[in-house]
């Protein structure tokens, strides 16, 4: 698989997937997923050492005073596991949550196909987020770019999911949209818990 296949489907998914989902496996699958959770956790890696007051996973667990007294060596290995995992878990869980729902709404099919599908763009949308992320950290200007990214992010995955189920745009929307909405709420839920529990400390 080249990289300019990874780039179309990541700009130009629909086109794109119409024509690959033959080539759909499990092991491409997981080959490039490891490749996007690899190309993370380096990036993700560098970036956090070069810019520690950036956002990064270490910073978002508080664990980033822990590690760093251990040395740049030990951030960047900490970061580069959780951003690894992050992209390894986030792939594979967030994709078998959308396929449950697709069934749901009448989508016939497979699991492996839509996972294909959605590994194919991991590895560029890994690169464009790192470089969008840098670019926030020294530019006021970047950090708009982020929040457009992460909505475009959703589009390559709509194709994913409509060409791997052969059913509506719109049944593909909630396939995803529906499963983002409950991890949201339950994430809400779980954020006032803890933010009540700090405050009767």
């Amino acid at each position: 698989m080249d990289f300019k296949t990874l780039l179309f489907a990541l700009l130009m998914p629909f086109d794109t997937f119409r024509h690959i989902t033959k080539d759909a496996s499990l092991q491409g699958s997981i080959k490039l997923i490891l490749i996007g959770g690899t190309l993370a956790g380096i990036l993700d890696g560098l970036r956090t050492i070069l810019q520690p007051d950036s956002f990064s996973f270490v910073n978002f667990l508080h664990l980033s005073d822990t590690v760093t007294s251990s040395g740049n060596a030990a951030l960047f290995l900490g970061e580069f596991i959780l951003a690894f995992l992050f992209v390894l878990l986030g792939s594979v869980i967030f994709s078998g949550l959308c396929h449950i729902f697709a069934k749901i709404l009448s989508g016939k099919g497979c699991f492996t196909t839509q996972l294909y599908l959605v590994a194919l763009y991991t590895v560029p949308i890994v690169i464009v987020t790192n470089l969008i992320s840098f670019i926030s950290s020294i530019n006021i200007y970047g950090i708009p770019l982020i929040y457009l990214f992460e909505a475009y992010y959703f589009y390559p995955l709509t194709a994913a999911i409509h060409e791997a189920h052969r059913f509506s745009i719109l049944k593909a929307i909630l396939s995803w949209a529906l499963p983002a909405a409950i991890l949201l709420i339950i994430a809400a839920i779980f954020l006032i818990k803890i933010t009540i529990h700090i405050g009767a400390l």
